[in-house]
């Protein structure tokens, strides 16, 4: 069987499309304040892909002043993405740890990760209960910790 160049090169082109849609795929992160809903510029995501692999695929990519960070999804399909904050010192601490979502739920409803979940450090939901989530994004909380919080109960 003799295999011409066009296919050789159409088939080729398919590859570099799909590799090259996956790779622009990308998921906007909103970071806010968990007590006023203010937008925080600077801080650093974090995502990972939870393949169980190892850590050196997770992407840093700070805010801008609208408090927005692109996240280019490199994951598998099927594989969950993470984010989260990564901020250096104890001014600031993200409000609750998010959990992996897949890239459908992402784009299909998006997520508000829950002040209060595992990880957090005693952040209401007053402000997160008032939003919807927006296809395509995930909205993080941050909040300065209290005195209490920052020297006596790490």
């Amino acid at each position: 069987m003799r295999i011409s160049k066009l296919s050789v090169l159409m088939t080729l082109s398919c590859i570099f499309i799909t590799n090259a849609s996956l790779e622009s795929q990308k998921i906007k992160v909103l970071v806010l304040g968990a007590l006023n809903g203010k937008p925080y510029e600077g801080i650093e995501v974090y995502s990972l892909c939870e393949d169980g692999g190892s850590e050196s695929s997770a992407r840093r990519t700070k805010t801008d002043a609208n408090g927005l960070a692109e996240v280019p999804f490199l994951c598998a399909s099927g594989v969950k993405f993470k984010v989260s904050t990564y901020i250096e010192g104890d001014k600031l601490s993200e409000c609750g740890e998010m959990e992996g979502q897949t890239l459908q739920k992402i784009l299909e409803v998006g997520i508000i990760s829950d002040p209060r979940a595992a990880g957090g450090i005693w952040c209401p939901a007053k402000v997160s209960k008032k939003m919807k989530p927006v296809p395509g994004e995930v909205i993080l909380f941050v909040k300065r910790p209290t005195w209490w919080q920052a020297h006596v109960a790490p």
